[in-house]
């Protein structure tokens, strides 16, 4: 039953939920961005892959990748990738070893950290709103 809405504004405010979540997860790979890589949005692509390939290792054990499969994974120069990593290195993001890179332990910590949760918590209260709307778009809660 749509109350007489059309499908576009039936689905509004599921549409102001995903884009209150899309909004705030910009917001937070600037912030990664800023924080990580010192506004290098290349060099935050590169540490996600990093990240996504190994991440700390199984067990706590940091679990090398090869500049090679960063390359192919992100499809960026190898020349770039290695400057970029070098620099990821200098800043103390990364860090190289006899087989690959590595991500330095416990990067996400701090301020970091509590972006992610609040933003988590804001896509949790748009989609509890989101469910509590009443069809019609009266915003009042349904009895």
């Amino acid at each position: 039953m749509n109350h007489g809405l059309n499908r576009e504004q039936a689905d509004l405010p599921r549409l102001l939920s995903v884009l209150t979540y899309h909004r705030d997860l910009i917001d937070h790979v600037h912030r990664l961005a800023g924080a990580l890589t010192a506004g290098d949005f290349e060099a935050l692509v590169i540490w996600c892959e990093l990240s996504r390939q190994c991440g700390d290792g199984a067990g706590g054990v940091p679990c090398p990748v090869p500049l090679h499969d960063l390359v192919t994974a992100t499809a960026i120069p190898r020349e770039t990738v290695r400057r970029k990593l070098e620099r990821l290195a200098a800043l103390g993001q990364v860090a190289r070893m006899d087989r690959g890179w590595v991500l330095r332990a416990a990067q996400l910590v701090g301020p970091q950290r509590h972006p992610i949760d609040d933003t988590a918590r804001r896509m949790r209260d748009a989609l509890a709103s989101d469910a509590s709307v009443k069809p019609g778009g009266t915003g009042q809660a349904a009895s």
